[in-house]
């Protein structure tokens, strides 16, 4: 998922913000059983808010509230604290 990358100083936030929904969106149109989300989930060791809350906020919906189960597996960039 890459969350947070930046672009030199350009924040890519709201293009994240539209593939996630895509994502979300073919998840639900082709009735998935189940979601990998694998690698990196951030960009970088200590990630903005914004991009945490995304993220959340994206496997929440994945999940449709708990009922579809989704897997993340953390990258390199991602803090064993944090996920």
């Amino acid at each position: 998922m890459a969350s947070g990358k930046k672009l030199d100083f350009y924040s890519r936030m709201e293009e994240q913000k539209e593939v996630m929904e895509e994502i979300c969106q073919i998840a639900d149109r082709e009735d998935v059983d189940l979601v990998v989300v694998s690698g990196d989930l951030y960009d970088t060791f200590n990630p903005p808010v914004e991009a945490t809350e995304l993220l959340y906020r994206t496997l929440k919906k994945l999940s449709k509230n708990g009922k579809r189960p989704v897997v993340a597996i953390a990258g390199n960039h991602d803090s064993p604290d944090r996920d």
